[in-house]
Formats: C-alpha cells, sequence, structure tokens
C-alpha cells in the first residue's frame, strides 16, 4: 500500500513538472518571439536616428539620463570574383603585406580601414582610403547605428 502511495505520488509530481515545463517553455518561446521583433524594431529605429543624427550634424544627445551616440561601423571584405591569392598578391602589391599571410585577415584590414578613416579628411568615404588598385577587389561596408548608454 505504502509502495502504491509512493508510484502515485512520484506520477503526480512528474505530471506537475511536466506542466510546469511545459509552461516555462511556451512562456520562453513567447518572450523569444517577442525578443525577436524588439530587435528588429530597435535596429530599424537605430537606423532612422542615425540618419536623423547624419542630416543635423549631431554625434549625440542626451534624454532622461541616457546618451545616444552616434557610432560609425566599417568592414572591409573581398569581393567575390577575386580568389584568395589573387587578393594576397593585390594586398601585397599595395603595400600591405602585414595583412597577409597565407591569406589575408579581413579583420586586420577592417582595422587598417578605420585607423585610416581616422587620419582622412572628415566625409571621406571607407572605400577610398584603399589603395585604388585595391578598390574594384575589396568592398568596404559602413553603418552608422545609434547606441544607448546609462541608466
Amino acid at each position: 500500500m505504502a509502495e502504491q502511495e509512493a508510484r502515485d505520488g512520484g506520477v503526480i509530481e512528474s505530471v506537475q513538472l511536466c506542466a510546469e515545463y511545459r509552461s516555462v517553455c511556451e512562456a520562453s518561446e513567447i518572450a523569444d518571439d517577442r525578443a525577436k521583433e524588439l530587435r528588429k524594431r530597435k535596429k530599424e529605429l537605430s537606423l532612422k536616428l542615425a540618419t536623423a543624427f547624419l542630416s543635423e550634424g549631431r554625434q549625440n544627445t542626451k534624454m532622461d539620463g541616457r546618451t545616444f551616440a552616434l557610432t560609425r561601423n566599417v568592414r572591409c571584405n573581398k569581393v567575390g570574383g577575386f580568389s584568395m591569392t589573387e587578393a594576397c598578391e593585390a594586398l601585397t602589391n599595395a603595400g600591405l603585406e602585414d595583412f597577409v599571410s597565407p591569406s589575408y585577415s579581413a579583420s586586420s584590414l577592417t582595422a587598417y580601414v578605420r585607423e585610416a578613416l581616422q587620419a582622412a579628411d572628415p566625409g571621406t568615404e571607407a572605400q577610398d582610403v584603399l589603395p585604388s588598385e585595391l578598390r574594384s577587389m575589396f568592398k568596404t561596408m559602413e553603418e552608422f547605428t545609434v547606441v544607448m548608454t546609462g541608466r
């Protein structure tokens, strides 16, 4: 009799745990979906804010104890249609052999572009800081976004 009660108690407990687990999983899926929607909307708003900041000549603004700052994200990658060998050869010929090992480092090349942009005249396009012989082989992408800091 005690054995039956223990089994029944165990079954009841596992059924309750299954129900709670299902509830938590469903709530988690709903939260994940909502978070995905919010991330998408956040990205849209950030791009709109960046456009507004750029048109207003604004770098940052403060509101309700938060700072909204314009940031510039720059990347540089090889354009499709060129082999890794061609890219490395072109980099070497342009005097950028530091970015070439058996292959080139996109991260290091991106850092080069960022540093060159900092030293360039304001308004210089990222693509324009690449040596001219590399411009058809590598593309730069830049995106202005706004980030919020503070609490």
